[in-house]
């Protein structure tokens, strides 16, 4: 008599894409032989965005207790969607292929469940900072944020809130608008302090990235409703924040190079921003708003 499939309760979630070094040590942290929960409550499901290159024969290989999927190929949003689409647990647990769990981190989410709550997010920390202008990591210590990186959603309110918007022109806002979402829908999401991920600051590319982010803020702006210009506050946050975050580390090279790519940055939004707000004000006009 064939035994029944195992059906995990928890399903992680890891979104990668041409970043097997540091997938692999996120993995490792994720390792039975780490993680205090118990194995056979758990499975990890690898979502891969890859092109030029994936991570499954690696998998297959270092990983044989990780299972493999293909993305869609439409950025981070859309292969989270995916992830959460070829998960079988009754919980669906999401992390970053750069972030390193504690051993006690499924554990602290298993324990934390209560009947009156359906969304949980992570304590998200950096312990070495960030030691140039250049390094960029996302930072939950008090809880409040609901970073893509370090969030548990029963598989039933994920599915009801319609997952992450996948129309985000970038990898940016895309949390933030699932957390909005869950607000205008009165569900309450509890921080859970213990459930711990480190994540190690990594050196940002402001130069390709800036841009569509800043495209992405715009789009958030008129979907949650706003219909008044944006560019003024846009504007304002770009200058009183890179001027606070360079004077936030030591000044060197990589403070002129920051600064340089801060003047990019704005002329770049000079020329987009009329056309961003044309397009997402038409866009939502007519859309039920956040």
């Amino acid at each position: 008599m064939t035994e029944p499939l195992r059906q995990p309760r928890f399903s992680i979630i890891i979104p990668t894409r041409h970043r097997n070094d540091t997938l692999a040590a996120c993995l490792d942290c994720l390792s039975p032989a780490k993680q205090t929960l118990a194995s056979d409550l758990y499975e990890i499901v690898v979502t891969d965005d890859g092109s030029s290159s994936t991570a499954e024969a690696m998998l297959r290989e270092r990983y044989p207790w990780v299972r493999w999927v293909a993305g869609p190929r439409r950025g981070p949003a859309s292969n989270r969607n995916n992830g959460a689409h070829h998960a079988t647990g009754e919980w669906l647990i999401f992390t970053d292929d750069d972030c390193l769990p504690d051993p006690g981190w499924l554990n602290a989410y298993a324990e934390a469940i209560r009947p009156d709550y359906r969304v949980y997010e992570g304590k998200t920390s950096c312990p070495d900072g960030t030691g140039s202008v250049l390094e960029f990591a996302p930072v939950n210590e008090d809880g409040g944020w609901l970073w893509s990186c370090n969030m548990m959603f029963h598989r039933t309110v994920f599915e009801k809130i319609g997952g992450f918007d996948e129309s985000f022109p970038s990898a940016h806002m895309e949390d933030v608008d699932l957390r909005e979402r869950l607000k205008a829908a009165d569900i309450a999401f509890l921080f859970v302090p213990s459930a711990l991920i480190l994540h190690p600051a990594r050196r940002a590319d402001w130069r390709e990235n800036m841009g569509l982010a800043h495209q992405s803020e715009v789009m958030f702006w008129f979907k949650s409703g706003n219909d008044r210009p944006m560019w003024p506050t846009l504007f304002r946050n770009i200058v009183i924040g890179r001027a606070r975050w360079i004077l936030s580390h030591r000044l060197g090279f990589d403070s002129f190079v920051f600064a340089g790519m801060t003047i990019r940055e704005l002329f770049y939004v000079l020329v987009k921003i009329a056309d961003w707000e044309r397009t997402y004000r038409l866009r939502y006009a007519s859309t039920e708003r956040l």
